[in-house]
């Protein structure tokens, strides 16, 4: 949405007395809150994480040129006298680089821009870009566009961020789980029963009844509606689909991923008929996972 000119003049106006050479910038920090931070307080507090804000824990965005900037307002502790040097990256890993601050008489500085994540040689900054590429439904081909736009280096390759994804997946799957039994437990205690009137519904990946992919979900109808489950049904499996270029060529490979991989259809029926029977599954496990009876 393109602004008014009176709210741009009334912008102008405000900021056009300010310094300019210092690209001078102010913003208001908004709390976190709503749904989301509720979700991500209760999984902390799970894992007995301390939610404690850190005011620093977080990324900031800076050109290089501004960093030299700063090294620059620095006395050096080798030398004593005011910094003068250069900067270089002395590795790169997708986002995460570690830099070189080379001062003229040759002493050195050395920082990582994202910290390790404990037990595993990933880096925080990879691991997040990952998720939120996710989050945001754009996956790996679009972060690598918007790294292009916002003219900071592109992430880590397509291989290492399915890896990624690979590695931090169980760690969602736990915390989906434990989210949607606390949220059966809360349905539960509000209607003192454990027989629950649900509402479902489904969502395909693209209109009409094409699609090959479809996500079902059961829902609490009380006073707070919660997801109380989740089915993936899929007519296609990407590694099925990718092997068929070494079927004719390379046989006994093929017949190996075939036989070894995880298949990821789920579904053999027509694609209007995804929504009915991952309620079917739903309703049908509800026993025996949570205690739990869909009534309707």
């Amino acid at each position: 949405m393109i602004p008014s000119t009176n709210y741009s003049n009334a912008c102008e106006e405000k900021i056009g007395n300010r310094p300019t050479d210092n690209e001078y910038f102010t913003y208001k920090k908004r709390p976190f809150a709503g749904p989301s931070y509720q979700k991500l307080s209760n999984f902390l507090e799970q894992q007995n994480t301390d939610v404690a804000e850190d005011t620093n824990d977080y990324y900031q965005i800076i050109h290089n040129s501004f960093l030299l900037e700063l090294m620059k307002q620095t006395i050096c502790v080798s030398c004593k006298s005011k910094w003068n040097g250069d900067m270089s990256v002395a590795k790169r890993e997708g986002l995460y680089c570690s830099l070189v601050f080379t001062c003229h008489c040759s002493n050195e500085i050395k920082i990582n821009t994202s910290k390790q994540c404990p037990k595993t040689s990933k880096r925080d900054i990879n691991i997040r870009s990952a998720i939120g590429a996710n989050f945001a439904g754009i996956s790996h081909q679009g972060l690598v566009k918007l790294c292009g736009v916002l003219n900071v280096p592109p992430p880590i390759g397509d291989d290492h961020f399915s890896r990624t994804i690979t590695h931090i997946l169980p760690v969602f799957e736990s915390h989906k789980l434990n989210s949607m039994k606390n949220a059966i437990e809360e349905a539960c205690s509000e209607s003192n029963k454990r027989e629950l009137t649900v509402s479902g519904d489904g969502t395909w990946q693209k209109r009409g009844f094409s699609s090959l992919h479809e996500v079902v979900e059961i829902m609490s109808t009380g006073s707070s509606t919660k997801v109380l489950g989740l089915e993936r049904l899929s007519k296609s499996c990407s590694i099925c689909t990718g092997a068929l270029s070494i079927k004719h060529s390379n046989p006994t490979k093929y017949e190996e991923i075939k036989n070894k991989h995880k298949c990821e259809i789920t579904h053999s029926g027509s694609s209007s008929s995804m929504e009915t029977e991952g309620i079917y599954h739903l309703f049908s496990r509800s026993v025996r996972m949570y205690n739990v009876q869909y009534i309707k």
